[in-house]
């Protein structure tokens, strides 16, 4: 598992990340929970809502059935990715 710590200006996102993210999956969390991720090898999901979470909220419809959100950028253009994003 490979992690980085980035940090982008606002006004430079589209232009200083998305070429980092198009032809990968990545997985957004917060560092609170990043150990915890290194320690047990693998991210679970937060069904219970036991975690920190970088997005949603308590009713979040993939945190409540138990699945691990992952954006998939492996054969997204750049209008899909900018689109989306």
């Amino acid at each position: 598992m490979r992690t980085q710590d980035l940090h982008f200006k606002r006004d430079r996102v589209y232009k200083d990340l998305l070429p980092r993210l198009k032809g990968r999956v990545f997985h957004v969390t917060r560092r609170s929970v990043l150990d915890q991720i290194h320690k047990d090898g693998y991210i679970l999901a937060n069904q219970q809502g036991q975690r920190e979470t970088a997005f949603g909220s308590s009713q979040s419809y993939f945190r409540k059935r138990g699945c691990v959100s992952l954006f998939d950028y492996r054969s997204a253009s750049d209008k899909e990715i900018y689109d989306r994003f």
